[in-house]
């Protein structure tokens, strides 16, 4: 029995190792599977995350401002340029040193760019400006306002004029609709902004109601020179307005945004209807407040494509239309889907 013993022990040990090794190998090719999966998807990966080459260069340029509204139609902008192998930059806050629209421009034209997408205005500096990128075969759109007499390739945006007549018309729809007279209605337009949009639309309004209104329409002119100022600016008119004002139609997204926090600051809620074309955030929220009575505002995502759409057509066909009007629409505080819709 001692032998037979002795006998089996060799031969347990030796089917202990032979199963040993058996899970060793096993392992071992188990590991270099997973190895060379991983080097398979690095590999797919590196190929994946090659940077794009972009054909076209284009910059977008406004008044220094980072706000909800450029950053939309920046947006809408870069996505619609990436599905043409085109790349748009805004230049905001890139540089240490702070630089104004002009600079900015005179940069891009040195960079001799591709393409110049530019919120417009009336000066002869920015005239001037468009003029020398078209000397230099660069192509210039203007967004939101427009550059009256120069030589830009196209404009996006609304139309100021028939802005103005549907503001003339809301107004008129509010005056109606009110239970108590209106004899006073207060008009504000940007001092720098004598001969572009805010001018052209406060001609179409008073064009439109001044037949029909017998009360008083007073103008007040807002320093917008700073976004400081044009809050000074509405602070003063809200401390001295004395609540003579029925109706307050303001003209540009910086003025609605500083009436709608002084009309909360200084307890002037309800006191007066607040209404104008504008389209930030900020302001669509106190419509859906109730603070705002109403704003036409347009759509972001449909601007910011336009402007590179009338790019990439100038550049392929040598022509594009010189107006690529944007949809208009009035946001009400009991239309929350419009409210909603604008926004994005």
């Amino acid at each position: 029995m001692k032998d037979v013993e002795k006998k089996r022990r060799p031969d347990m040990v030796i089917i202990v190792l032979i199963i040993i090794f058996f899970i060793a190998f096993l392992v071992t090719l188990i590991n270099f599977a997973v190895i060379r999966r991983n080097i398979n998807n690095s590999y797919n990966v590196e190929n994946q995350t090659q940077p794009v080459q972009y054909e076209k260069h284009f910059v977008l340029i406004n008044n220094n401002e980072k706000t909800d509204v450029w950053n939309s139609i920046y947006e809408s902008a870069m996505i619609y340029a990436n599905e043409h192998k085109a790349y748009v930059e805004m230049p905001i806050n890139n540089f240490e040193t702070e630089y104004n629209k002009y600079e900015l421009f005179e940069m891009a034209i040195l960079e001799n760019v591709d393409g110049i997408i530019v919120e417009g205005d009336g000066s002869e500096k920015l005239r001037q400006l468009i003029s020398d990128a078209r000397d230099k075969g660069i192509p210039v759109v203007t967004i939101m306002t427009d550059a009256y007499d120069s030589k830009r390739n196209s404009f996006v945006g609304a139309s100021s004029y028939d802005v103005g007549r549907e503001l003339g018309n809301q107004i008129l729809h509010t005056i109606n609709e009110k239970a108590r007279p209106v004899n006073n209605i207060m008009i504000l337009l940007s001092t720098e902004d004598t001969r572009s949009s805010q001018h052209t639309m406060y001609l179409a309004i008073m064009e439109k109601i001044s037949r029909l209104f017998g009360g008083k329409i007073s103008v007040e002119l807002v320093d917008n020179s700073t976004s400081f100022s044009t809050d000074e600016t509405i602070r003063d008119i809200f401390i001295n307005m004395d609540n003579n004002a029925d109706i307050m139609v303001c003209l540009s997204d910086e003025i609605m945004s500083s009436a709608y926090q002084a009309a909360v600051e200084y307890n002037k809620v309800g006191k007066f209807d607040i209404m104008g074309f504008a389209s930030s955030d900020d302001v669509l929220d106190g419509v859906k407040r109730g603070i705002i009575n109403c704003v036409m505002t347009y759509d972001r995502k449909v601007m910011g494509r336009n402007c590179v759409e009338a790019l990439l057509e100038y550049i392929d066909n040598g022509y594009v239309s010189e107006y690529l009007m944007v949809d208009t629409t009035f946001v009400k505080g009991d239309n929350s889907t419009l409210t909603d819709n604008a926004s994005q």
